[in-house]
């Protein structure tokens, strides 16, 4: 979240380069919306393949009468990969990114 809002200060700073105050109505209203996608955007590509990671070793830990699939984290990252490569850790962002 601290990164998303302040990569949200810096994209509104080059998206209303004339001040805050000097926006008016739907001018502002879209500036604002341009800023706050491109803040999740980037933020989403650095921290969505570990939530990813997380949500299957989570899966990992609830699965009964069957041994572990992950190690640890390190493990989990490279089967990951191993399986479709670095696209495979981005399955889902688009979902993720609209919510």
């Amino acid at each position: 979240m601290l990164i998303n809002v302040g990569l949200y200060d810096k994209f509104k700073q080059k998206m209303m380069p004339a001040g805050d105050s000097k926006y008016k109505g739907f001018n502002q209203f879209w500036r604002r919306s341009a800023a706050a996608l491109c803040g999740a955007g980037v933020t989403l590509l650095f921290t969505y393949p570990f939530e990813l990671l997380f949500t299957r070793i989570t899966a990992d830990l609830n699965t009964k009468k069957q041994g572990r699939l992950y190690q640890n984290t390190f493990d989990c990252f490279n089967a990951t990969q191993i399986e479709g490569g670095i696209r495979r850790l981005y399955r889902g962002s688009i979902v993720a990114f609209a919510s």
